[in-house]
């Protein structure tokens, strides 16, 4: 299974789950943007959690062995896939919060990025490394929530933050300890859904 969903009083918790760093394949990208396209058009759920399961990363970004074995005239169609993704999130009908529980990478950190509120455990990291493979994408995403100079800095770097600079930024909203991540991020929902 590479994504869970739970439904609780009135709040979906879904939930990468691909060891060991929840890395996303083309199949997981498409996965995602089913379930958020769906998400809030049932009336029993009017919030979601999105996190990442284990305690590795929230999501490493694209699987590095699918990347590599693609073609340059695949591209098109994969940028699709993943451009679909990141709007089925954004443009989920309910609130989305990303509970980031650890390294959001690359594609991982888009993820969060298209989320409505992001709150971040205190070991999470950001970082858009694929600068390093010679890609660079993204950035809409994270320039909407921080300054141009931080974003540049990122993408031309590679270099990744700690989750206290992010909300420094103000990429993230919150920042707690990793015990307290999905107790805080459950409150919040709640108190939206209610």
């Amino acid at each position: 299974m590479s994504l869970t969903l739970e439904k609780r009083d009135g709040i979906a918790i879904v939930t990468l789950d691909r060891p060991p760093v929840n890395a996303l394949t083309l199949a997981l990208y498409s996965e995602i943007a089913d379930l958020f396209e769906n998400l809030g058009k049932e009336l029993d759920v009017h919030c979601a959690i999105f996190t990442g399961a284990g305690n590795r990363a929230f999501c490493a970004g694209l699987d590095l062995n699918e990347f590599l074995s693609a073609t340059p005239e695949q591209d098109p169609e994969r940028a699709a896939i993943v451009r679909r993704t990141f709007s089925a999130v954004y443009r989920c009908p309910i609130p989305v919060i990303a509970a980031v529980n650890g390294p959001a990478l690359g594609a991982g950190s888009v993820l969060a990025t298209v989320c409505d509120i992001r709150i971040a455990a205190s070991n999470a990291r950001f970082g858009t490394p694929e600068i390093n493979v010679g890609r660079c994408g993204g950035a809409a995403h994270h320039g909407r929530l921080i300054p141009q100079g931080a974003l540049r800095r990122m993408y031309f770097t590679g270099e990744p933050i700690g989750a206290q600079e992010a909300f420094r930024l103000g990429l993230i909203d919150e920042v707690v300890e990793p015990e307290d991540l999905m107790t805080t991020a459950l409150r919040l929902a709640a108190k939206i859904a209610a």
